[in-house]
């Protein structure tokens, strides 16, 4: 299994983000876990998600209050919805054509 985590470059994500791997990792250990920090990483992540399940709109939620977060998603193709998931705000990025 392959999973994708994507945050910040702070404790604040990234300590979350590994437990949720190890909690994986603990069902299946065989568990493959890619985690998003940076835009080259963000790139190269989205190429493998094409590769593996198909070119697709890709999803991401953001907490409302991390406006650096939703500013690096926007710069990076990704376009805000009105979907919301308690303080999450979800963004949606459509293949290129």
């Amino acid at each position: 299994m392959r999973i994708v985590l994507t945050g910040g470059a702070t404790g604040g994500h990234i300590y979350p983000a590994l437990a949720i791997g190890d909690a994986f990792r603990a069902r299946d250990p065989e568990t493959e876990i890619i985690y998003i920090a940076s835009g080259k990483a963000l790139e190269k992540t989205i190429e493998c998600v094409y590769q593996d399940f198909g070119v697709r709109p890709i999803a991401l939620g953001c907490h409302e209050k991390n406006t650096e977060a939703a500013r690096f998603y926007e710069k990076h193709g990704f376009e805000k919805t009105s979907y919301r998931e308690g303080n999450d705000i979800y963004y949606l990025r459509y293949p290129k054509e």
